[in-house]
């Protein structure tokens, strides 16, 4: 496994933890859609994952699901 692979493998649960705080914010954002940002992330978001705005639209702007493909290709690959 090349140096790289092995930074995006070890990259694995912190974009786990990015999907399921991405998940909340839609799902809020779909009952309150005129709801700020703002207020999503102090009512809703913050209780559960304490971060702050600028990480939240870190995390919504990061693609996660392309990400993960690629970390289970990897894992795929040296695992069979």
């Amino acid at each position: 496994m090349t140096k790289e692979e092995k930074q995006k493998v070890k990259g694995k649960n912190k974009l786990l933890r990015y999907k399921l705080i991405k998940e909340l914010y839609q799902e809020v954002e779909k009952a309150h859609p005129y709801t700020p940002v703002t207020q999503i992330l102090q009512k809703y978001i913050f209780p559960i994952y304490p971060i702050s705005r600028v990480t939240l639209y870190g995390i919504l702007c990061t693609s996660i699901t392309t990400q993960l493909r690629e970390i289970e290709a990897i894992e795929a690959k040296y695992l069979n």
